[in-house]
């Protein structure tokens, strides 16, 4: 069968199906292995993937199982649906007692006797391919009838019979019993493997006895085999590398000796996770047919001296021998690693215990300055690096001169000071005296130099105390430090910053326990308190401290700190896993979601920091509620999945209600009977949802609506200002008019379809003399937002006149606007739009233009005109799928079934056919008969699954379908 289309006139085109009837016969599709088939509960009138049904004889009989060897297939049989036996000879999709097989049942010599079935097998890559199969005697009779098994290589080679290692083949049975059930299995021969094509067929025969004949049915077929084993190679790109290298540096390429004959799973193994980490998906697919598969590298900088590294690398799969690589990991840490040993107190430790440990470590021969000696510090640690005569601030990130004027007025731009990222309210002067004078009065902490940062001056007061997190609601952006933004109670600094704020706090409240004079136990949580020196908000600081990892600069200010000034490390910068150590949480990997009405989705991924003692559920929910889904809406870590990722995917909710732009909150709310993680609460994810619904309901066109105007309808109608007179314009209808009393009074229209025609009346209703000096507009538009003028009226007199507008077909909004009022109001009434022609709706819904939506224009290239696309529900833009096509069927009929549009009653449908393609004048419609068919799932409202069918004795026939519209 082939499809073409063919131009008739520009309002009339022909989509001509051709098919011949002459005798064929369907080879099907091969199968991968292994293979299993057993039909089914149910009737069938179709077979599986991979199978057929076929006819074909052995010159005119079929009378013992060499005639069935040797038989021809010539045509596909006809497969019908049976619940039970019947005499009739044919192939048939039997069910009995919720059990279907293949079912043939034998008559006289005829074609439809003499039945087959058919499978094709992809073997390519595989060895002793076998095949298991049922045969059941459904119908008993004397005379006695058998199925012959077979294969051959490609769909043209001779047949071969197949020789059984358990039951019979070729099987028959003479005096049979119904329900008889034979197992057969079969070893085939070496040349049926390793091929993309092998066919095996079931052939039927039977004796040529007196008696009624006999059916038997195929059920419960099974083919394998195994898989030839593969030697396995890997490739480094490169084989050496520093361990600054970072995420996705190095390519691990796995390559087998031959292709692999079906997906293949490849696992990548590192002997040393604290040098290199497969960062890509593993294990990995070799994809059937090939025999290779690229794994990606992150090298991990561990901030030790610890020389140069050897590391190997394993790759391991099924029916594979295993490979083996060496990776050179060269250190890195001179100059700015930690002093060899300096952290050996906190090896193995966790929790509370490594807190403790670091507080010594940090505290150890730490240096105390005045508040007024912090100065030289700042500059030097916060210096340019591409201008040492200048700083880089804190927030703002704009380099700023060392000594400029500092801390004079607000003159923001050009003054400076030192912004404490601890806040001092939040604890550092706990006695309430003034610290800043020379010599200080409060604790180290006050001058650590770590919590230390040069800000502009006007930023510094900006922030005030605020807590870090991310904005939430409706957030300000900052003056002088545009990548930065507040809300009521936090702020939210430069994506660069923010790991290395998280660790300062980090270091903050390690480091300070309270123990030294002057100071408070400073401790992290989610509520924070300046009472008791709480700051806050833990995990948002997680969260930013795994996505701005530590970065060199910070490792310079971090060793300058101990080796020049202050005599002590911020741990969590030599060792940033000490985090995850110490605080448990529950992190995401992003702090924002983005999701669409009736669109797209979002998501995000939660994992714990270390291992829990009993199972964490994390539930998730939104504030406001009822905006968002999530799926799932809970997940569970446990003491073995803790450090998997869960993925949370977010989607809105599809309401019909307008909602204005802003965000969400996702709450991610922890459940768990684990000390370490029951005061635990993750951070928040924020959600901006793209609404779908117009900020009016629309209506349905056609519509008229000429009052009453002081109370207008719920749908499709939105004013400002308007007012309303008791009197009509045109026929009277004692509903009133619409006043236009001001400048901006406005009254918009929405609707759901394409538009025609908008007519409406207007009158200037003069006030004090005439409408003089006035504009009132009729303006359009396709999306309520950007509206283009239909018509400007000035200085409407006082006539009644009714008005007519064409509108443009992707319309979805007209107003009329008041645009400029002087003297005078403005009356409207008898407001009508009528819809465009279903034909102009779906151009305008394809976005066709006035050239490629003309009929017989063909914009996706794929052979079909508009106008045929139109009729069959197709898309004139883009491929459509093998599923929409039409099918054919000659069984003592010439049949074609399609779906139609039968929405628009304009479009004509008419089928024809000939059996001369070379005389246009014998396309005929005679004889044609149309009729809904009886399978209607699937097809779309305004569509029908039409069938034209004719009786035909005819060798050769054509088919064509031929569309017109006005």
């Amino acid at each position: 069968m082939s499809n073409n289309t063919r131009r008739i006139t520009p309002a009339a085109l022909a989509f001509i199906l051709l098919a011949s009837v002459a005798n064929a016969q369907t080879d099907p599709t091969p199968q991968s292995l292994p293979y299993t088939q057993d039909f089914g509960s149910t009737e069938f009138t179709t077979v599986p993937a991979g199978m057929a049904a076929w006819s074909g004889l052995s010159g005119s009989s079929i009378s013992d199982a060499a005639k069935a060897a040797a038989s021809i297939p010539t045509t596909d049989a006809t497969l019908s649906g049976k619940s039970g036996p019947t005499s009739t000879g044919g192939s048939y999709g039997l069910a009995i007692s919720g059990n279907a097989r293949f079912y043939i049942q034998s008559s006289s010599s005829g074609s439809e006797g003499a039945n087959q079935l058919a499978l094709a097998l992809d073997t390519t890559g595989a060895a002793s391919v076998s095949l298991d199969y049922d045969v059941e005697n459904i119908k008993a009779h004397t005379r006695t009838v058998g199925i012959v098994c077979q294969f051959r290589v490609s769909t043209t080679a001779p047949w071969n019979t197949l020789v059984p290692s358990s039951g019979n083949n070729p099987y028959s049975q003479s005096n049979g019993t119904t329900g008889d059930t034979k197992s057969i299995h079969i070893t085939l021969p070496p040349a049926a493997a390793g091929h993309p094509n092998v066919q095996i067929r079931w052939a039927i025969w039977r004796g040529d006895e007196g008696g009624s004949s006999s059916g038997l049915a195929i059920d419960n077929i099974s083919a394998t085999g195994s898989t030839i084993s593969n030697i396995l190679t890997i490739s480094l790109t490169p084989t050496s590398l520093p361990e600054t290298s970072g995420t996705d540096s190095a390519v691990a390429t796995i390559t087998t000796a031959n292709p692999v004959t079906e997906d293949t799973s490849v696992t990548l193994t590192i002997d040393d996770d604290t040098e290199a980490l497969v960062s890509s998906s593993n294990p990995a697919l070799i994809p059937s047919g090939s025999s290779s598969v690229t794994f990606d590298l992150t090298i991990i900088d561990d901030f030790e001296a610890d020389d140069s590294q050897l590391v190997t690398i394993r790759a391991t799969a099924p029916h594979a021998v295993p490979a083996f690589a060496s990776l050179t990991v060269t250190d890195n840490e001179a100059p700015w690693s930690p002093p060899l040993n300096h952290y050996t107190a906190a090896d193995g430790l966790a929790g509370q215990a490594l807190k403790d440990a670091l507080k010594i470590i940090s505290n150890t021969g730490a240096y105390q300055y005045s508040y007024s000696g912090t100065y030289a510090p700042i500059r030097a640690i916060h210096e340019d690096p591409s201008n040492p005569d200048n700083l880089l601030p804190v927030y703002s990130g704009t380099p700023i001169g060392k000594y400029s004027t500092y801390y004079v007025g607000q003159d923001s731009d050009i003054t400076w000071s030192r912004e404490h990222i601890w806040p001092v309210s939040f604890g550092l002067d706990p006695e309430g005296v003034n610290p800043g004078y020379e010599d200080g009065d409060a604790g180290p902490d006050y001058t650590d130099l770590f919590n230390l940062r040069p800000c502009l001056q006007y930023l510094n007061i900006r922030r005030g105390n605020a807590y870090f997190d991310e904005s939430s609601g409706l957030p300000v952006i900052p003056p002088l430090a545009p990548l930065c933004s507040e809300d009521d109670d936090s702020w939210e600094p430069r994506d660069e910053e923010k790991g290395d704020i998280a660790r300062t706090i980090f270091y903050m409240a390690t480091r300070y326990d309270g123990t030294d004079p002057k100071t408070l136990d400073l401790e992290i949580g989610d509520t924070p308190s300046t009472g008791i020196g709480r700051f806050a908000k833990l995990g948002t600081l997680l969260l930013w401290h795994h996505l701005d990892p530590v970065s060199d600069r910070e490792r310079q200010q971090n060793h300058l700190i101990h080796t020049t000034y202050q005599n002590n490390r911020n741990p969590f910068v030599d060792h940033p896993e000490y985090v995850d150590l110490i605080w448990p949480g529950a992190l995401t990997d992003k702090a924002e979601v983005a999701v669409t009405e009736g669109g797209s989705d979002d998501s995000y991924t939660l994992v714990l920091t270390r291992p829990p003692q009993e199972n964490v559920i994390v539930l998730v929910s939104d504030t406001p509620a009822g905006r968002l889904a999530f799926s799932p809406s809970s997940v569970t870590f446990t003491p073995a999945n803790w450090d998997t990722a869960q993925t949370i995917t977010v989607s809105a909710i599809d309401d019909t209600e307008y909602q204005p732009p802003g965000y969400t909150t996702i709450e991610n709310q922890i459940i768990t009977t684990d000390p370490g993680y029951s005061t635990v609460i993750p951070n928040q994810v924020m959600a901006t949802i793209t609404d779908d619904d117009p900020f009016i309901s629309p209506t349905a066109l056609p519509f008229t609506y000429d009052g009453p105007w002081t109370s207008l309808p719920n749908s499709g109608f939105q004013s400002t200002g308007l007012g309303s007179y008791a009197s009509d314009l045109g026929p009277d209808t004692n509903t009133g008019s619409a006043k236009f009393g001001g400048t901006g009074v406005r009254l918009t229209v929405s609707f759901n379809e394409s538009p025609q025609t908008l007519s409406y009346r207007l009158k200037g209703n003069p006030s004090g003399g005439s409408v003089t000096d006035s504009v009132f507009q009729i303006l359009e538009s396709p999306d309520g937002n950007a509206f283009s003028v239909v018509r400007t009226h000035t200085d409407k007199d006082n006539t009644d006149e009714l008005f007519n507008e064409s509108l443009l077909p992707a319309t979805r909004f007209v107003s009329f606007l008041y645009q400029t009022k002087i003297f005078g109001n403005i009356q409207l009434d008898k407001l009508s739009i009528t819809a465009a022609s279903p034909w102009i709706d779906w151009q305008t819904l394809h976005g066709l233009n006035q050239s490629s939506g003309a009929f017989n224009a063909d914009p996706d290239s794929d052979g079909l005109h508009n106008l045929v696309e139109y009729a069959l529900g197709r898309s004139p833009t883009a491929s459509d799928p093998d599923t929409t096509s039409s099918s054919f069927e000659k069984s003592g009929i010439f049949r074609i079934t399609t779906i139609l549009r039968i929405s628009d009653s304009s479009l004509t449908v008419v089928a024809e056919t000939t059996t001369d393609l070379n005389s246009p004048a014998s396309w005929t419609s005679t004889g044609i008969t149309r009729s809904a068919a009886a399978d209607q799932s699937g097809v779309p409202p305004g569509f029908e699954r039409s069938s034209f069918e004719t009786n035909t004795s005819a060798d050769t026939r054509f088919i064509r379908l031929r569309f017109s519209y006005p």
